[in-house]
């Protein structure tokens, strides 16, 4: 990360750093992670870090918890590479899903202000992503919608009307009532 960013001192392995970089997106304090992601979302400024320096990390921060701050800035940096990255960035929007549906889910009383940001997240998927993974979101959204009051199976039904592949036909089936709420 910044390999050359300070080419005057003396040679640097920038193994440990890196290492230590995925951790503490993974499982640092809220408040690091947060700042961590805001800095790759390009801080106050509308450019984010270069895609490839932040790419190998952003799995790191998604396989820890969710965080609303943290996961605006994720937003941010999906907003500005989908479209030139979706190969590597749909699993990353596919496994944010999943973080906040987990995190609503565990109380969804208390919690249900964050069904906008799952919304955000479920809407660059299905903008941006292919088939595939967006089926595999609606069906996340089909599994959580018991657990989150929030979650419009009418919505889902329409994401789920775009294709006719076999999967989302057995989508169709499975989840019949729940697509109708």
């Amino acid at each position: 990360f910044r390999d050359g960013q300070l080419p005057d001192l003396q040679p640097f392995d920038p193994a440990r750093f890196r290492d230590r970089l995925h951790q503490e997106l993974k499982n640092g304090e809220p408040r690091l992670r947060t700042s961590l992601m805001w800095q790759m979302a390009g801080g106050a400024e509308e450019k984010t870090y270069p895609y490839d320096a932040m790419q190998p990390y952003l799995s790191s921060f998604v396989s820890g918890p969710y965080d609303d701050a943290a996961f605006l800035h994720l937003r941010r940096i999906c907003d500005a590479h989908i479209k030139h990255n979706p190969d590597s960035l749909c699993p990353i929007i596919l496994a944010a899903l999943k973080r906040v549906a987990e995190y609503i889910a565990a109380e969804p009383r208390s919690r249900a202000w964050s069904v906008y940001d799952m919304q955000e997240f479920l809407d660059l998927l299905t903008e941006n992503c292919p088939q595939d993974c967006v089926l595999e979101g609606v069906a996340l959204m089909l599994d959580y919608k018991p657990r989150i009051p929030g979650i419009s199976g009418r919505a889902l039904a329409g994401i789920l009307g775009r294709y006719q592949s076999a999967r989302a036909e057995e989508l169709r089936a499975r989840y019949v009532d729940a697509l109708r709420a």
